[in-house]
């Protein structure tokens, strides 16, 4: 049955979704496991995980994580079931990440919208110097550790969805730390295996670290007019689970800037007021997350404008209005900016 997570998720609130289910029982299956069994102790079926909108409590998936690598013997279950990703595993977020246009693009999109798919954790991206730096952290109270099956499966996703969707096989992160303890000896060489990258553990966060260039590789598939589309489709599921990965003050910058459009466009200093922050305070927030004030303002209005358009009783100067535009037409050449259309001709392509 389908859970609605709450904003700050327990361990007993939080919810996985069945594609990602899907991604450890396709792996034990392929191992000779008989799966039914072990969904029948979490109260689930075969049957359920064909049902994308289904989620499963996150202990219940953590505890059916650990059968499996007990039935298989395989302490390494979540580096060896992570390599064998497919986008489908990531429902929505695996497809709009491959109609991204680079790197970059489909990082922001995994951390907006990786809660679809979980949301016990969250992934965070921050700039340091010619590094970008992904860090897999807790959502859970006190910020508990997932745990080194969720970590080694959640790094071993991501590493090879990007050589996938690059089209670099070959491609080597700058380092990968984790935060539980080293493994035995005979087990490290299956990290230096993936990784191809100096490893270490029991650091104080889980995370991987990128050269800053990377960002801006084109992704061979990617395709402005789908991407388009299926933010649409993320931003109406994050709506429908109620469930934002972003840290508190910027879910209180956001809320600020929306609330300045109604009066015009929002002013930096007016908006850090509003989040109980200094404007400098602010800004240098937002670099760390490797954006800026106007872009971020640019961003929602976007995302606003897109959901605004998808409603029929809102016309085209309301939804000008709504932005926080001073006039109808500077909409309707922003939003032609960002989709490629004008805002009537794509509500109708829109249908």
């Amino acid at each position: 049955m389908p859970l609605t997570p709450v904003t700050a998720p327990t361990r007993e609130t939080a919810i996985v979704a069945a594609h990602l289910v899907r991604l450890l029982t396709d792996y034990a299956v392929q191992q000779g496991v008989d799966v039914a069994p072990l969904l029948a102790e979490v109260g689930w079926s075969p049957a359920t995980l064909a049902d994308s909108e289904a989620r499963l409590r996150y202990t219940d998936f953590a505890t059916l994580c650990e059968r499996i690598a007990l039935v298989l013997d395989d302490p390494l279950l979540g580096l060896h079931a992570g390599v064998q990703v497919k986008a489908g595993h990531l429902g929505s977020l695996g497809f709009v990440l491959i109609s991204c246009a680079t790197v970059g693009e489909a990082l922001d999109r995994s951390r907006r919208y990786s809660g679809m798919v979980m949301n016990a954790c969250s992934n965070e991206l921050e700039q340091h110097g010619d590094l970008c730096v992904r860090y897999w952290r807790s959502r859970l109270p006190g910020h508990e550790p997932l745990g080194r099956l969720q970590d080694e499966l959640n790094m071993a996703v991501w590493v090879t969805l990007g050589r996938w969707m690059t089209g670099r096989a070959d491609f080597k992160a700058t380092w990968v730390a984790f935060r539980h303890p080293q493994p035995p000896p005979e087990q490290l060489a299956a990290y230096e295996s993936l990784f191809g990258c100096p490893v270490t553990f029991a650091q104080p966060e889980t995370a991987i670290a990128i050269p800053a260039s990377v960002l801006d590789w084109p992704l061979p598939q990617g395709n402005p007019a789908v991407r388009r589309m299926l933010d649409a489709l993320c931003e109406r599921t994050l709506h429908q689970y109620a469930d934002r990965n972003d840290p508190g003050w910027l879910g209180s910058v956001h809320k600020a800037i929306v609330q300045a459009f109604e009066h015009g466009g929002p002013e930096l200093g007016a908006v850090a007021a509003a989040a109980g922050l200094r404007s400098d305070e602010l800004g240098a927030l937002l670099a760390r997350r490797g954006t800026s004030f106007r872009t971020l303002v640019d961003t929602l209005r976007q995302q606003l404008a897109l959901s605004y358009i998808a409603d029929p009783s809102l016309g085209l100067a309301d939804i000008a209005y709504l932005l926080g535009f001073s006039e109808q037409s500077a909409f309707q050449r922003a939003f032609k900016r960002w989709t490629g259309k004008a805002p009537g001709a794509y509500r109708d392509s829109a249908g």
